[in-house]
């Protein structure tokens, strides 16, 4: 062998050395960028579980707790009629029946009179209405109470006037008793006045059964009072000392999340929630099927680092002077990843394997950073079109009302995912009740308000229709007012409008929490409308304060032909590309030039002429309107 070659044999093994000390050296900087980058899938992973179950916790929880609301509001009613003293029949029989006939929670409900002091209980009434208890394939004697129940609730009696039982049977739907207290009257009346109402959770399994994970409301004293898996709802198992419950019992705050091995030795990811009336809503799911994407991810990305680790050791093999160089830049380009600078620009020198590499290394980085803020997105838009769909699918009426007395034809439009508009309407006889609201802001907080609002909007159609309460405008604004507030503690606030047009005294009564007056056309025996604006004395917004809101009602007369047009300032506040308001005057004008069509006709030109003076652009504000043709008299 000539010094030459042994020159060269001599130089080749020092490079490999110095090519193995690098290539060791860069194993070791990927090892740490892979784990850094599974480290953050598995986070970020996390806590988008902990999002999603946060999510479905609240929402479950506040369906459910609407849901009983509707139901004790129901039994107070019924228990505030009625005196156990006496034997109940002929009329007050009737009202109690035709109350509970009238409502959509309860099956049926019983009512008791205990003594305080022995707490031994006398059945006074006890009715189910038997269509509901038909479709259910139940009979009465299937909701009942187990034997001793008021005894040993009798703290919670006392304490806080109400306890959940858990009364699912094998075979039955799974079913609820809630038993309510007037605690207030006890001394009074000389007993304590005790009503049970029962109601099915059927309604809830349909939406539970696609939840991801499982779904548990335990009440204070780690009794199931829903189970989204129906044989744990019928075996009622005691999780008094489950770790997660226990926790949220003892939090001062609402809601929280948390990684625990449950009783079984399962590793779960959990979150609770605490919507009121003393439970807890658990949101759990074990980590295995949480994590299953994430570990297909993370076995994908470790095998392209061990085949681009693989490829580099190769080429550097091969050609360990001329890859000397482009490592050194490509090492200090790696530090950088791990640190979390994912935009890395290195210099390609060679078309040959390392530049391929270093090209790579880039595209790789890249789609590292570009992957992890699509995951980040991704998880924010599927959570708010999530919630939006499910406050909203049912907000609003529907788009075209037609009855005997008038007409009345609606357009809506929000301007991102979650509106914070809202219109709604209900008939009473021959009374019409017609309300609309817009929120401040947009997005979710501003959807879940406006859901609000509906809610109590329903809460009051419920009262109206189905008992002698009459309220006026003013009234109804200052209910809603207290639900927008304690809602929103001060930190949203809406604008609101209730008319009520009747058709027995001819009569328009409206009354306003400063929200845009609507305007009425009426038609002219000479041609033409005139148009009156339905000012009225303004109150502050909903949720300004929670009392003394200061709201008036006023009164006009109505006739045939009179078109009342309700709408949201995101139609006259709407500007062009240039800054322009679309304003009243041109919307007058539109409305004053389409009076003579139908309602539907007079919406599509209104939004038609809007449209075009937005210029395409995205719009400002929710926007809408509806249009109410008067036909009756």
């Amino acid at each position: 062998m000539s010094n030459e070659q042994q020159q060269f044999k001599i130089r080749m093994s020092l490079a490999s050395k110095l090519l193995l000390l690098i290539s060791l050296l860069l194993t070791g900087l990927i090892g740490i960028l892979n784990f850094s980058a599974i480290t953050l899938f598995f986070g970020d992973k996390k806590a988008y579980v902990y999002d999603s179950q946060a999510s479905s916790s609240v929402l479950a929880g506040r369906e459910f707790v609407t849901y009983l609301q509707n139901a004790i509001d129901t039994i107070k009613l019924e228990l505030g009629s009625a005196d156990l003293a006496k034997p109940i029949e002929g009329n007050l029989k009737n009202s109690l029946q035709f109350y509970i006939d009238n409502q959509r929670t309860l099956l049926g409900i019983e009512l008791f009179s205990i003594n305080p002091d022995t707490f031994a209980a006398a059945s006074g009434y006890r009715y189910f209405v038997p269509t509901r208890l038909e479709d259910l394939g139940l009979k009465p004697e299937d909701a009942q109470l187990e034997g001793g129940a008021f005894e040993k609730h009798r703290n919670d009696l006392a304490g806080a006037g109400f306890f959940f039982a858990n009364i699912s049977k094998s075979g039955n739907p799974p079913m609820l008793a809630i038993v309510f207290a007037d605690t207030a009257s006890a001394k009074t009346r000389g007993y304590l006045p005790v009503a049970v109402g029962y109601v099915s959770l059927k309604p809830f399994y349909s939406g539970s059964a696609r939840t991801f994970g499982r779904q548990i409301i335990l009440d204070g004293t780690g009794t199931v009072v829903f189970h989204s898996d129906a044989k744990e709802m019928y075996a009622n198992v005691d999780r008094s000392k489950d770790s997660l419950f226990t926790e949220a019992r003892a939090a001062t705050t609402t809601s929280g999340a948390k990684e625990y091995v449950d009783a079984e030795g399962r590793r779960m990811l959990s979150s609770y929630y605490k919507p009121g009336f003393n439970l807890v809503v658990l949101s759990q799911v074990e980590y295995e099927q949480a994590m299953k994407a994430t570990y297909a991810l993370t076995e994908k990305f470790v095998m392209l680092a061990i085949a681009a680790l693989g490829f580099m050791i190769l080429a550097g093999l091969l050609f360990s002077k001329r890859i000397t160089r482009p490592i050194q830049r490509l090492f200090a380009a790696t530090g950088q990843v791990a640190a979390g600078n994912f935009d890395v620009t290195l210099p390609v020198t060679s078309h040959d394997e390392i530049g391929v590499l270093t090209n790579a290394f880039m595209i790789m980085s890249k789609k590292i950073s570009a992957l992890i803020k699509q995951m980040v997105d991704q998880v924010r838009i599927d959570q708010e079109l999530a919630i939006a769909k499910t406050v909203q699918q049912s907000l609003f009426p529907e788009v075209h009302i037609k009855n005997e007395d008038l007409l009345i034809a609606s357009h809506y439009q929000s301007a991102t995912e979650c509106g914070g508009d809202w219109w709604g309407y209900f008939q009473n006889g021959k009374k019409h009740f017609v309300a609309i609201a817009d929120a401040t802001g947009h997005g979710l907080p501003s959807a879940l308000m406006t859901a609000a609002a509906r809610s109590c909007f329903s809460v009051i159609e419920m009262l109206v229709t189905s008992t002698e309460y009459s309220p006026d405008p003013a009234e109804m604004l200052a209910i809603a007012n207290r639900v927008v507030y304690d809602s929103a503690q001060g930190k949203i606030m809406m604008t609101f409008l209730i008319a009520v047009i009747d058709f027995e005294q001819k009569m328009i009564t409206f009354a306003s929490a400063a929200h845009n007056p609507p305007w009425m056309f009426s038609p002219q025996p000479s041609g033409g409308f005139k148009m009156t604006s339905l000012v009225v004395k303004s109150g502050q917004r909903l949720g300004e304060s929670r009392d003394n809101p200061g709201y008036v009602s006023s009164r006009l007369p109505v006739n045939a032909g009179d078109t009342i047009v309700f709408y949201t300032d995101g139609l006259i506040e709407g500007k062009n590309l240039s800054g322009t308001q679309y304003g009243k005057k041109q919307a007058r004008k539109v409305l004053e030039g389409a009076m003579s069509d139908e309602p539907a006709l007079v919406v599509e030109k209104v939004m038609r002429d809007f449209l075009e003076h937005n210029e395409g652009k995205a719009l400002d504000d929710d926007v809408t309107l509806a249009v109410t043709r008067i036909h009756g008299g």
